[in-house]
């Protein structure tokens, strides 16, 4: 299709610097981090990564994807809820925007429309932000990995630009907007919708910081306007805004698409990476042998029924697409290699004494401790209840405004227990 916006951007734009959050500086300081990183300079491994207790394993990622720019890499959950945890923890330590969530079809309810069109948008907005390299980690489930979309051979396919100051046709943006999957309505109020008054368009395109109006002059964009979903006011003016379609599919029958896995469509130096030491294949064949008793059973009873090789990847060629890829497993036991010397730090279960009796036995050994505070707020009255007689926090410490879902403890080379 020969859409109607101007601007595309290709895949070759140079990956953002990072800045280490403590924790994952922490982790590059270990031997074991620096055995990992060279390790995954060949492709095709496959490691097992031992002693990664509590937070270890996600701050060891955040490392590499500092230390790996070019790298892709999925972190592939064992459930939705922990693909929630996955993916909270990675924007603590990386920072909003170069990590992104690959939502599994099923996490619908069905005969929720709106829900539904959420998962789509999100999907698209996935593939789109990771194939043109402003997100460099992909969190999904198995499930997710396993399932089959119609995704755009082409990224300019899953993208198009309106500029203000452009040529564009008023009826040639809603035809547009109308093939993406867009649903027209009297008031924009919620992504995947549009609605038109007179010269103007509104909009609100999933990946986009909110919705946007854009004015027409004949056959020009004379402006675009962020606006208030709630008052419907405008706000900010912007020079553009990239639209996404709604869904993979959508209505445009000129785009060409593959119906495969988004494992297909990612570089061949793609790193999986996931916690725990259950065989792909294994969970791979259970959802397969699921869809195929729901598909008979559909049959039976004269229901609508989609065949299994339709919704996912056939168990064996999801094995070899695993195979082709570097593989990194975190594991909590200590074996595999490299092995952290790592371990879970005590409860302290806000008794604080117990956390000044912590902080104290870490800074006689020389050790540093970082912990982490939801807000500027909790850091700072963490500051006075940790304080010590000196009316500081204990030599070492250090308050990070983020939170993680679990703590870790590791030694750094030649030096005291790191928390």
């Amino acid at each position: 299709m020969a859409h109607p916006g101007q601007g595309r951007e290709g895949t070759g734009r140079p990956p953002r610097a990072i800045e280490l959050h403590p924790a994952a500086a922490a982790v590059a300081g270990t031997p074991a981090y620096r055995e990992l990183r060279a390790a995954l300079r060949r492709p095709g491994e496959s490691l097992t990564v031992g002693g990664a207790a509590g937070s270890l394993s996600r701050a060891a990622l955040a490392a590499l994807v500092a230390h790996l720019p070019n790298r892709v890499w999925v972190v592939a959950a064992a459930s939705p809820a922990e693909a929630g945890r996955r993916l909270a923890d990675l924007d603590t330590l990386l920072g909003p925007g170069l990590s992104v969530r690959f939502p599994q079809e099923e996490d619908g309810a069905p005969g929720e429309e709106g829900g539904r069109a959420e998962i789509d948008g999100e999907r698209v907005e996935a593939v789109e932000s990771i194939l043109s390299g402003r997100a460099r980690v992909m969190v999904a489930t198995r499930r997710a990995l396993q399932e089959l979309a119609p995704i755009p051979n082409d990224l300019a396919d899953l993208r198009f630009s309106v500029v203000a100051g452009r040529e564009l046709r008023h009826e040639a943006l809603i035809a547009a907007l109308e093939e993406w999957g867009f649903k027209r309505a009297a008031v924009v109020e919620e992504t995947g919708c549009y609605a038109v008054r007179g010269g103007l368009v509104d909009l609100f395109s999933f990946g986009a910081a909110g919705p946007a109006r854009v004015e027409f002059w004949g056959d020009e964009v004379e402006s675009i306007r962020l606006f208030d979903i709630l008052d419907q006011r405008s706000t900010a003016p912007v020079e553009r805004i990239d639209v996404l379609p709604v869904r993979f599919g959508g209505r445009d029958a000129g785009t060409d698409r593959t119906h495969c896995s988004i494992l297909e469509r990612l570089p061949s130096d793609t790193v999986l990476v996931r916690d725990g030491t259950e065989p792909w294949s294994q969970g791979a064949r259970r959802r397969w042998r699921r869809a195929e008793t729901r598909y008979r059973e559909a049959l039976r009873d004269d229901n609508p029924a989609t065949p299994p090789g339709r919704l996912l990847m056939e168990p064996g060629a999801l094995a070899e697409q695993v195979a082709r890829r570097s593989r990194l497993t975190f594991v909590e036991e200590h074996v595999g290699s490299p092995v952290f010397q790592a371990r879970r730090p005590p409860a302290f279960e806000r008794k604080m004494k117990r956390l000044r009796s912590f902080l104290a036995g870490a800074a006689a050994r020389g050790a540093a401790t970082c912990i982490l505070c939801d807000n500027d707020g909790q850091a700072s009255r963490l500051d006075d209840l940790v304080a010590d007689r000196s009316g500081r926090p204990p030599p070492g410490c250090h308050l990070v405004v983020g939170s993680l879902t679990a703590g870790s403890a590791w030694r750094t080379a030649g030096r005291p227990p790191t928390s």
